[in-house]
C-alpha cells in the first residue's frame, strides 16, 4: 500500500505534492545559463533560468527550485551587477507561491557574498535586503 504514495515535501510546515522532477533540466538550464552569462549574454541566461524557476516552483520541486535561486544570484554576483542581484533577491523572495525551503537557500547562499562585496554602501544594501 505505501508504494504508490506520491513523494511529498515539506516547506514551512506544511506538506506540498511534488508534481514533477526538474533535475535534468536544471541540470542543462543551468550550464546553458552559465555559458550565456561567461559570453556577456546575463540578461539571457536569468530569463532562461526564471522560466524554468516558474515550472519548478509550480511543480513544487523544492530542490529544483533552491538550484535555481541559488544559481541565478551566482551569476549576478559573479557579474558584479549589484542592483541586478539586489532586485533578483527581492523578485524571487516575493513571488507568489514560493518555496520557503527554496529561498532560504538563497538567502544562506546570498551571506557568503558579503565578505567580498567592494564597499561597505553595497554591503550594507545587500544586508538590508536579506
Amino acid at each position: 500500500m505505501v508504494d504508490n504514495l506520491e513523494p511529498l515535501n515539506t516547506d514551512g510546515g506544511r506538506t506540498v505534492k511534488i508534481d514533477v522532477r526538474y533535475s535534468a533540466m536544471c541540470d542543462e538550464k543551468i550550464a546553458v545559463s552559465e555559458s550565456l552569462a561567461a559570453n556577456s549574454k546575463l540578461p539571457e541566461a536569468l530569463d532562461t533560468l526564471l522560466m524554468l524557476e516558474k515550472q519548478t516552483r509550480n511543480g513544487s520541486d523544492i530542490a529544483s527550485t533552491s538550484r535555481l535561486l541559488v544559481a541565478i544570484v551566482k551569476l549576478c554576483f559573479q557579474a558584479k551587477e549589484w542592483a541586478l542581484l539586489n532586485e533578483h533577491i527581492f523578485l524571487l523572495k516575493n513571488r507568489k507561491s514560493q518555496l520557503e525551503l527554496a529561498v532560504g537557500t538563497m538567502v544562506r547562499e546570498c551571506y557568503t557574498f558579503i565578505d567580498q562585496m567592494p564597499d561597505k554602501i553595497t554591503k550594507l544594501s545587500l544586508l538590508n535586503l536579506l
